[in-house]
């Protein structure tokens, strides 16, 4: 791959079937990574569309409903178990039955129970349909990610990942604004299948998406991997690797030092043991703390266009204004 390095005998690698594909990818980068990135982004707008919307739901649907302030956390408390259901089962679900499958099945969840949620009558119908609508949110946040990090060259994966981000920022200013339009002239109903239908132009992008590479590597399936990378050069108008074949992967899979002999099922792959290394939980607990705080923080935020209303009631459009000064700082926050 240009260095003419033996990867064979470089035993620094925890992977060397991984790290070949990573040179690959990185020799064949070009536009298809550009157009993943576009759907990842375009994934985080819708999330950002069913999250974000919440707040200016509330008052709405109080009225409609009958329901005190109270009544409503019912909404946000199924909606954020069912995220950290999807995040978790997902998460699993991608190392058994692929990034591409989960993702689409994801997109899906969001799409189907974004629109049912619109027919609801009562409080709890809603509050169920929203918890189902959590599960593909939270694994849109999971299997989304993982798909664009295997896809691209890994000295730019932050990069990657950032720009994706902005989609989440563009979604929140978005949502606002057609929330202002729609709310008072079509009714809630009609804004919450305009933000279900946005994961349409997403799920057919994915189409044209293939497995991740890196992902076929894990199941010993490296006729498919070459396949897959073909796919990606060919659209980048480049070509592979001479010795970028299945043979080599095999060879080098086989000899890093911590392939397991026993493949992943849907019955042991739930073991918690590796996440308990010092190693992994001097990284995974900073993070899990960042997400929780953000977590914490985008619920609470989702009440205050509510609040607002109600001690500004001589601002007809207050919860709109704050919904989009709150949307404008977490677009500047993805972008900075």
């Amino acid at each position: 791959l240009g260095s003419g390095r033996d990867l064979a005998n470089d035993h620094g690698c925890a992977d060397l079937g991984y790290r070949l594909l990573d040179e690959t990818i990185e020799a064949t980068e070009g536009r298809f990574q550009y157009m993943l990135a576009a759907l990842c982004a375009l994934a985080n707008f819708v999330d950002a569309a069913e999250t974000m919307m919440l707040g200016l739901l509330y008052p709405t649907l109080a009225a409609d409903f009958g329901l005190e302030e109270e009544q409503l956390a019912l909404i946000a408390s199924l909606s954020n178990a069912g995220m950290l259901i999807g995040a978790v089962s997902f998460g699993k679900l991608s190392d058994l039955y692929g990034r591409k499958h989960t993702f689409v099945v994801s997109m899906v969840l969001v799409l189907t129970f974004g629109l049912a949620s619109s027919f609801a009558k009562d409080l709890v119908t809603f509050s169920v349909l929203r918890l189902f609508l959590g599960l593909g949110y939270g694994g849109n946040l999971i299997t989304g990610t993982t798909l664009l990090v295997e896809l691209v060259s890994h000295h730019h994966r932050g990069l990657w990942v950032s720009v994706t981000n902005v989609g989440f920022g563009i979604g929140a200013l978005a949502i606002a604004g057609i929330s202002w339009a729609v709310i008072p002239l079509l009714g809630w109903q009609w804004l919450l299948r305009i933000a279900a239908l946005m994961a349409v132009p997403a799920l057919c992008l994915l189409y044209w998406v293939p497995e991740s590479p890196r992902f076929f590597i894990m199941r010993d399936n490296f006729e498919a991997c070459v396949s897959a990378m073909e796919y990606v050069a060919h659209v980048n108008g480049k070509g592979l690797p001479v010795d970028f074949t299945p043979a080599r992967l095999r060879v080098l899979h086989a000899k890093s030092p911590h392939v397991v002999a026993e493949p992943e099922t849907w019955r042991n792959c739930w073991g918690n043991q590796k996440l308990l290394r010092w190693s992994v939980l001097r990284t995974l607990v900073p993070l899990a703390a960042c997400w929780f705080l953000n977590a914490f923080a985008t619920v609470i935020n989702n009440w205050i266009p509510m609040h607002a209303m109600a001690n500004f009631p001589s601002r007809e459009n207050i919860i709109y204004e704050v919904a989009l000064v709150q949307a404008a700082g977490l677009g500047l926050g993805t972008v900075c």
